[in-house]
């Protein structure tokens, strides 16, 4: 079992979910207790999600998620994104607009004018990134 992950997790979501939907492998699992700092960043975004899954939210926000992890990692946490919005509401923040783009069915775009963080366009992934009505939207 990994430290930090409540053991009611595994009770309500089981080892399969942990190791094939989180992709926290049977070597992981079954090691006995295992720092989170010996696994991979990828590993330890997964072994992150797996926490906040145990609580059972409603909503999982999530600040940057693949923003330190190699481009495998990232595609493996973006395909776990995708798989878990179809049970959770995600909110993610990222730079990434490629990455926003493919993950996405809303898009807020934020943008600081006179030191003040405003939202300047919302709308749905094909709004913003094929119709965008705001001039700094349509920058590209």
């Amino acid at each position: 079992m990994l430290a930090g992950v409540p053991s009611i997790a595994f009770g309500l979501f089981g080892n399969a979910f942990f190791s094939k939907t989180l992709g926290l492998g049977f070597s992981i699992l079954s090691g006995g207790l295992t720092p989170a700092l010996s696994l991979s960043g990828g590993q330890q975004q997964r072994l992150c999600l797996a926490r906040a899954i145990a609580l059972q939210p409603e909503v999982l926000l999530m600040d940057e998620p693949c923003s330190a992890l190699d481009p495998i990692s990232g595609e493996v946490i973006e395909d776990l994104m995708l798989h878990l919005r179809k049970q959770y509401t995600l909110i993610v923040v990222t730079h990434n607009l490629a990455q926003a783009r493919r993950i996405a069915d809303q898009v807020a775009v934020f943008w600081v004018q006179d030191e003040i963080g405003r939202l300047i366009e919302s709308g749905t992934t094909t709004q913003i990134f094929e119709y965008p009505q705001h001039s700094l939207t349509n920058a590209s």
